[in-house]
């Protein structure tokens, strides 16, 4: 274990200095580019006249209330350890997707300045074909092999000069937090594969009735009754993100419809002030992680928790800094090892941003969530929960070559260590032409105390994909 810890906070250590060392040489990097500038300024580039007239080609074959928009593209990652999942007929070692997307939006605007999203998309696995689909389950090859759905569809508009309603489909985004959750949590999350991508990604839409309320310039009342209940996007049993042996038990899904005893509500009070935000937040909401719990019968079904939460966040601007804070308590936590019991939980979280190096931010957060009224048997499968659980995550971007390179890197931990689990994921993306981009990265996940991590430590990969955007 000792080793392990170690192992983990030098992973953290190494990055950190390699991040040190890439943003410290940025004049460095600047004379190089301003010199690369020079040499390849003789070169013919497509001319702005060129691509204005054939947007504007494209747009008059659209009449002027419709605005399309999407992308099309191929991705591809390649697992680089033996490993197995179930039914463990073959190593999953190797290319293990190649996956063809579309994503499709149409923005409409509509009379009386109101507006409409349409918005979906869908993409097909074709590794499942390539490897054989008997080497897989059901449960992967129905969640994983193809998938068309909507996403965004709402409409949009004013009741009057200081209300706005919003009625469909929709994400609402609350905190200031990049990589780690406290006070958003209206939307649950596509953690399907874990780590892959960012939070702003992996928010799915959900029917709602938002109202806001603009008292001024500054200051705005935000209402939400939530109809349409959606829990996150796990993995499917047979994935090799799946952590358990057997598929899960039956999951409760409630279906409230517009009856107001199972909708979620929310309410959020928010300023924008000069050189910093703030927000009070409150919601009435199911539990987006599901517990175990035995019926009647005695047979165990996935549960999820009805919460009530409190929180505030705070952003504060100071020169090249960015100054973040949030906090939520939240009631009616329930756990499998403690059947008749609701818990409550406090959620602090603090992070810094900095933007002082060109075409550079450097951010770090930090949460923990302690447990009132801790029980040690809750350290027991399946909850692993503990009475403080320290969550920490960095996130380093940067832009290159007149903002056609850009590199990503993401670090997460779960401990003050790492010591109950990390991955770390770099990736470059290049902008090869107009509408055309190429991402190239890698994902390294180190397994810890808590059993979800360890058993996806052989999970490493490296990811490929092209987009091409319309």
């Amino acid at each position: 274990m000792t080793i392990k810890r170690h192992y983990n906070w030098i992973i953290w250590f190494v990055t950190l200095a390699a991040a040190i060392c890439l943003v410290a040489d940025s004049t460095l990097l600047a004379m190089a580019q301003d010199k690369l500038d020079e040499v390849i300024s003789g070169f013919d580039q497509p001319s702005e006249e060129s691509g204005k007239k054939n947007k504007q080609g494209l747009e008059r074959r659209l009449p002027e209330w419709l605005d399309l928009t999407g992308s099309v593209g191929l991705a591809g990652s390649f697992d680089l350890c033996s490993h197995r999942a179930p039914p463990e007929k073959i190593d999953l070692k190797g290319l293990s997707k190649l996956r063809t997307e579309i994503d499709l939006q149409a923005d409409l605007k509509l009379p009386s300045s109101w507006r409409a999203r349409v918005a979906g998309h869908g993409f097909y696995d074709w590794i499942f074909l390539i490897r054989g689909q008997d080497n897989f389950t059901n449960e992967i090859l129905d969640e994983s092999e193809y998938e068309i759905e909507f996403d965004e569809v709402y409409v949009l508009g004013s009741l009057s000069e200081s209300i706005d309603l919003k009625i469909g489909r929709q994400i609402v985004a609350w905190g200031t937090s990049e990589s780690l959750r406290v006070v958003d949590m209206l939307n649950p999350l596509d953690q399907r594969e874990p780590g892959m991508v960012d939070i702003e990604d992996l928010r799915l839409p959900v029917t709602m009735t938002r109202l806001d309320y603009y008292l001024n310039n500054s200051w705005s009342i935000t209402g939400v009754a939530v109809q349409e209940i959606r829990f996150n996007k796990e993995p499917p049993y047979g994935s090799d993100f799946y952590p358990w042996d057997a598929p899960p038990p039956e999951e409760e899904i409630p279906n409230p419809g517009f009856s107001l005893k199972d909708q979620e509500f929310a309410l959020a009070v928010t300023g924008r002030l000069t050189g910093w935000d703030v927000s009070l937040n409150g919601a009435w909401l199911y539990d987006d992680y599901w517990h175990l719990e035995k019926d009647e019968q005695g047979s165990v079904m996935r549960q999820h928790s009805r919460l009530a939460m409190v929180g505030g966040t705070v952003h504060v601007a100071m020169g090249n800094w960015l100054l973040k804070a949030e906090t939520a308590f939240l009631d009616g936590l329930e756990y499998f090892n403690l059947p008749d019991e609701k818990k409550s939980r406090l959620d602090i979280l603090a992070g810094v941003e900095y933007l002082g190096f060109k075409d550079t931010a450097i951010t770090l957060e930090a949460v923990n969530r302690h447990l009132f009224d801790y029980d040690e048997c809750l350290r027991n499968s399946p909850d692993e929960m503990r009475e403080n659980e320290f969550r920490s995550a960095l996130r380093i971007t940067r832009d290159f070559l007149n903002d056609t390179l850009h590199f990503t890197f993401v670090g997460s931990g779960i401990g003050p260590l790492c010591e109950d689990g990390s991955f770390e994921r770099a990736q470059i993306e290049y902008d090869w032409s107009d509408g055309l981009s190429v991402t190239l990265g890698a994902i390294f996940y180190q397994g810890g105390d808590k059993g979800y991590f360890d058993s996806i430590k052989d999970n490493d990969r490296i990811f490929l994909k092209f987009e091409y955007s319309f």
